[in-house]
C-alpha cells in the first residue's frame, strides 16, 4: 500500500465512523455542495496528481475536452467561489470520484455546521454551509 493509499484508507475509515454517528451527513458522492463553492483550486501532491491523471485517462475524449475548457476558463475567472471543473453538473458527481484529491475527500467534514446540509433546512441555498 502506498502512503497515499494508506491516507485514503484512514480518511475512508474516519468518514465511515462519522456517517455511522450521523446518518444524515450528506458528504458523499453526489452531494456536490462544496464542489460549487471552492475558494480556490486545491493544491495537490505529486502522488495525487498521478492518481488524478489515472482517473482523467479513463474519461472519454469529449469529456476531457469539456474539462480542459472549464480549467482554461478558471484561469480567466477572478470571481470566487469557483465550481470544480471535474464536477459533472448533470449528475452532481465528481467525474474522477475514486481518484479525487484528499482536499475533496475531507472538505465537507471540516466545515462547521449544526447539521449536514439538506433540503430540510429553511435557509436559502446561498446561505447554507455545506
Amino acid at each position: 500500500m502506498t502512503p497515499l493509499e494508506g491516507l485514503h484508507a484512514d480518511i475512508d475509515a474516519r468518514v465511515a465512523a462519522i456517517r455511522s454517528e450521523r446518518p444524515d451527513w450528506l458528504c458523499r458522492q453526489g452531494c456536490q455542495g462544496c464542489c460549487h463553492r471552492l475558494a480556490d483550486i486545491p493544491r495537490l501532491s505529486l502522488a495525487e496528481w498521478r492518481l488524478l491523471d489515472e482517473g482523467l485517462a479513463l474519461l472519454p475524449s469529449q469529456i476531457l475536452r469539456a474539462v480542459a475548457e472549464d480549467v482554461a476558463a478558471l484561469a480567466e475567472q477572478s470571481v470566487r467561489p469557483i465550481a470544480c471543473p471535474l464536477l459533472d453538473r448533470a449528475s452532481g458527481s465528481c467525474r474522477v470520484y475514486p481518484q479525487r484529491p484528499i482536499a475533496c475527500r475531507t472538505y465537507g467534514f471540516y466545515l462547521q455546521r449544526d447539521k449536514a446540509c439538506t433540503a430540510k433546512t429553511s435557509k436559502p441555498k446561498s446561505t447554507m454551509a455545506c
